[in-house]
């Protein structure tokens, strides 16, 4: 009986030793198809068209608006079928605290009452209102202005002047509104020739765009417990400087709109590369006898409705792209179809319509 359970066992290892020695081959094979499968990879990866490369600086966009902007140049620009060469697609970009880090509208105001470049005439002071100061502002100006300009700092009165005349444009702002301090801002220029106002404009911005950046509180005194904080220096946003070259650059008709007089966005529009008959702005009148603006502003001016009224004067189409900031510009970027883009600084009113909308918000560009 042993003997015969020996030679079934040896029989069995026997058999077992065959199995395993037929069947390792082809585990042995398996294994090496399954390695050499991801051989075929690069060549489907070879094959596949590569993206094309991205048309803006990628700066301070975020992903999903820099895409979206990328993908409408590339579906309105030249070489689209869209493009019509007679009829460019029009693109705007507001000017203040959207195009411009600061506003223009302000530094140009601060400088002309730094630098006393005024018409100072009776009818001038008529425009400043007596309820926001204008009888201490005169006295203070007349007080300094006859000294040399070299000592004006030196003077109580000169610093007076300078916060009175400032602290009038901010409590107007802020009891009337921002159309009616903007308005103001261009009716203050009586007296101008359009070509004094260009030439200044042009100066006074050259001065800002490179001098300091940042807040200056301005006192009537030293220890002012009340000084008027106020922002200095004008900065092109470099994501908007490249945005207006490569939307440029693609065939795009590029406009600058702002709600200052269209003389100042004339002289800040070669900071972006564009001529100055591509601007927006408030129109200041000028008589047709003395050639001087007459304080008055002609219409429409460019504020809420009006910004659309400006745009359609002078495209005479609606924009296929707009970039705005602020509640004001509402109007514009609901006026026609396309691309809307909305600077983000946390207005959550303006948030819910941009959304309900379809507009993208973009985080704003801080300074």
């Amino acid at each position: 009986m042993k003997k015969l359970f020996f030679i079934f066992s040896v029989a069995a290892l026997v058999f077992c030793a065959a199995f395993e020695s037929a069947a390792a081959p082809r585990r042995r094979n398996y294994r090496r198809a399954r390695r050499a499968a991801p051989a075929a990879t690069p060549t489907a990866a070879a094959s596949a068209p590569k993206p094309p490369p991205p048309i803006l600086a990628a700066g301070r966009w975020s992903p999903e608006v820099l895409g979206a902007i990328d993908a409408f140049i590339r579906e309105k620009g030249i070489g689209s079928a869209a493009y019509d060469a007679k009829s460019p697609p029009a693109a705007v970009i507001v000017l203040s605290d959207c195009g411009l880090e600061h506003d223009l509208g302000e530094a140009v105001l601060r400088k002309m009452v730094e630098r006393a470049d005024f018409k100072f005439d009776d009818e001038f002071w008529r425009i400043f209102p007596i309820i926001h100061g204008r009888i201490p502002v005169r006295a203070a100006y007349e007080n300094f202005f006859p000294l040399p300009v070299s000592v004006w700092r030196e003077q109580g009165s000169y610093r007076q002047y300078r916060k009175g005349f400032l602290k009038a444009y901010r409590d107007m702002c802020a009891r009337q509104g921002r159309k009616e301090c903007r308005m103001w801002l261009s009716r203050l220029l009586r007296g101008f020739t359009r070509e004094e106002l260009a030439s200044l404009a042009k100066t006074l911005i050259k001065e800002e765009i490179g001098g300091a950046f940042g807040p200056e509180l301005v006192e009537a005194r030293p220890g002012d417990k009340d000084p008027v904080a106020i922002r200095t220096g004008l900065r092109v946003v470099p994501e908007m400087g490249d945005l207006v070259q490569k939307l440029s650059a693609h065939g795009f008709e590029v406009w600058l709109l702002g709600d200052e007089p269209r003389e100042f966005a004339a002289a800040v529009s070669e900071e972006f590369g564009l001529p100055g008959e591509r601007t927006m702005g408030a129109q200041v009148d000028f008589s047709s006898q003395t050639l001087k603006a007459t304080g008055d502003v002609l219409d429409p001016f460019p504020f809420r409705g009006g910004k659309a009224s400006t745009v359609s004067s002078a495209l005479g189409r609606p924009p296929v792209f707009v970039i705005g900031a602020a509640a004001a510009d509402i109007e514009l970027l609901a006026f026609g179809a396309g691309l809307r883009v909305v600077l983000d600084r946390g207005d959550e009113a303006l948030g819910r319509i941009a959304r309900d909308r379809g507009w993208i918000l973009q985080p704003a560009f801080a300074p």
